[in-house]
């Protein structure tokens, strides 16, 4: 078992991304991409190198300080960044030979073996013509210290397929699944991982009947050593009372371990019912199986489908820290921050929004979308130096575009942020 190390005490409508399991052509998958997932895009080395050890660090680093009104014990926060290309997290451009896709990347710091050690859980396709598989599965690869171009896949085969490859044909589970988030449970010293399951019209539904139009569903998975295989729950998806089950559909989760709450558990997703868009909406649970849905909150996070953290330990109390991109002004989309004291109103500052470092590459990984970013065993907390810094880790899928036949090029990059706050 997979247990924190002593550092671990201190993190719209629907989009489908590009999702199909490759049973149609190309051409018709692109086109549904088109449709689902480009609508929401408008909608240095300082201290001591904890994430990237003693690995020599880009001589470029960004340099941004932010001013916040409101927020007890600090006036601002200065951000120093640098991205250490497209492709230094994840860089699998083929599958069995034809193009694969790499995106929606979550980070942690589990620090076993070398007390540096990162794993990250990300969306890709997988396939295995051997057994007729395709599409969206889920994969890990670690590295141990972090150190860009270093990562591996902890195995040589997804962490979780799709559900029909895993004996759950004709199931509400049956479809593709992504955007995973993998966070330690303390209360059982076991890895959870929540993550979005597909379900198309005609599909059943988790509480029974026939999908009317996409419902998907964030499903409840769970490992003793974070790694395959994962126990999944099948009976249902985690979020229950819906009120329309057979039309809302669930997407882009991002969960966060809050502990001191009553209600630890933090699951933000978007939503929409009956193809309303409502947003994100917030439930917290003392139960990370069950979050209910009439008591969700509606959350201002920007763009879909990030991560979030918090800083201990900072003045005025703890701060939640939300990774998300922003257009730069210049042609590209590079990432950001919104912060908030409750985790439910989100800021990106007076003179914001922050525009971190991102990818330079100018032929099929322009942009950066979908971020992640390191936080202690994934549930929230960020690696705090003392004297009011803290240090990140970050993650990007890049491409030229979030969909269409761009995100077919799609990798995923990583930078390191050194997060400095001034009271």
């Amino acid at each position: 078992m997979i247990t924190p190390t002593s550092n671990e005490a201190q993190e719209v409508t629907r989009n489908k991304k590009f999702r199909n399991c490759f049973s149609k052509t190309v051409q018709q998958k692109i086109g549904r991409t088109v449709l689902s997932r480009t609508r929401h895009i408008a909608s240095l080395a300082a201290g001591v190198a904890l994430i990237l050890a003693a690995t020599a660090l880009p001589s470029h680093a960004t340099t941004q300080t932010v001013s916040y009104s409101g927020y007890a014990g600090f006036s601002s926060i200065t951000y120093q960044s640098q991205f250490y290309g497209f492709a230094s997290l994840v860089n699998r451009p083929l599958t069995e030979g034809v193009q694969a896709y790499d995106y929606a990347v979550k980070i942690l710091h589990t620090g076993e073996d070398t007390g540096y050690r990162k794993r990250a859980f990300w969306l890709g396709r997988w396939k295995q013509s051997a057994y007729g598989y395709d599409g969206d599965h889920i994969l890990q690869i670690t590295s141990g210290d972090g150190a860009p171009n270093t990562w591996s896949m902890w195995y040589g085969h997804p962490d979780v397929y799709v559900g029909w490859e895993e004996f759950g044909a004709n199931t509400w589970w049956a479809g593709n699944i992504g955007d995973p988030n993998v966070v330690f449970n303390p209360a059982n010293n076991t890895w959870i991982m929540l993550a979005q399951r597909q379900i198309d019209a005609g599909m059943p539904c988790d509480y029974g009947g026939t999908a009317l139009m996409a419902c998907d569903r964030i499903q409840y998975l769970s490992s003793g050593n974070c790694a395959y295989p994962w126990s999944k729950k099948t009976d249902r998806g985690v979020v229950i009372n819906l009120t329309d089950p057979r039309r809302t559909a669930l997407h882009h989760p991002e969960l966060i371990y809050v502990s001191g709450d009553a209600q630890p558990w933090w699951l933000y997703v978007g939503a929409s019912v009956n193809g309303v868009n409502l947003g994100y909406q917030r439930m917290k649970s003392a139960d990370p199986t069950t979050f209910d849905w009439n008591t969700r909150e509606t959350s201002n996070q920007s763009q879909l489908g990030n991560q979030i953290g918090y800083l201990n330990n900072c003045p005025g109390g703890r701060l939640f820290m939300r990774i998300t991109f922003v257009d730069n002004g210049a042609g590209r989309t590079v990432p950001s921050m919104q912060i908030s004291r409750d985790g439910l109103n989100w800021d990106f500052g007076a003179n914001g929004p922050l525009k971190m470092e991102g990818s330079t590459d100018n032929l099929h990984n322009k942009n950066c979308y979908f971020l992640g970013m390191s936080t202690m065993s994934g549930q929230g907390p960020i690696y705090f130096f003392g004297g009011n810094h803290w240090q990140v880790l970050y993650g990007a899928t890049t491409a030229n575009s979030p969909g269409g036949s761009d995100i077919l090029y799609s990798e995923i990059g990583s930078g390191q942020a050194n997060i400095y706050v001034n009271p």
